[in-house]
């Protein structure tokens, strides 16, 4: 199964449907700072960032707004999505980390703890990259430790990262902006999926 890693679209959503159309994914996962929509003709699983649309994002979250193949993921949940025989547990930490979280653009201690009540999921979704990623966060770390994912991808820092964690062999990667180039990954299902491939594809 293919799939297409986006983020950091910040509006131009102009390389889209040709990455699309190149790629031909089986699924898109995007990693927040949107800041608007377009209707797409792949199941397009979306965080919100730290600069967003704000009614906008709240309007899609409620389902007072859809779009077509835009499906908004709340924070602090895990979602489990189905395509043919694959489902994918789906846990979803928009926004980046606060000491004091009042805005829209953090996410909240609730929904951090939330996802540390969880048993494990499959992808973990968040802005913020973990550590030991350039600017990451901790607490994105102490995810990873409690869910033990197969792969945790991010965005945010608009530059193109990935590591291994080793103490749960998750693939973590680090989204560019989507007018710098975008990640494709291959995953594969046994009990658990695994990421068989991954490539970047930088734009020159």
């Amino acid at each position: 199964m293919r799939l297409l890693c986006l983020s950091d679209i910040h509006g131009d959503w102009s390389p889209v449907a040709g990455i699309i159309s190149e790629v031909k994914p089986e699924m898109i996962f995007i990693t927040g700072d949107c800041q608007t929509f377009v209707p797409l003709d792949v199941a397009a699983y979306v965080i919100q960032g730290n600069h967003e649309d704000w009614d906008l994002w709240n309007d899609l979250l409620l389902g007072k707004l859809k779009i077509r193949n835009i499906n908004p993921l709340p924070n602090g949940r895990i979602t489990t999505v189905f395509h043919g025989n694959i489902s994918l547990k789906i846990a979803s930490l928009g926004g980046v980390e606060a000491k004091r979280p009042r805005k829209p653009s953090h996410f909240s201690e609730k929904d951090f703890q939330a996802l540390l009540a969880e048993d494990y999921a499959d992808v973990l979704l968040t802005h913020e990259a973990p550590k030991p990623l350039w600017h990451g966060s901790v607490k994105i770390t102490t995810l990873i430790e409690k869910l033990k994912p197969s792969v945790a991808i991010s965005g945010h820092v608009h530059a193109f990262q990935a590591a291994i964690y080793n103490n749960t062999s998750t693939l973590i990667v680090n989204v560019p902006p989507v007018l710098h180039g975008y990640v494709t990954l291959e995953i594969e299902t046994d009990e658990r999926i695994k990421v068989r491939d991954m490539h970047y594809h930088q734009f020159i």
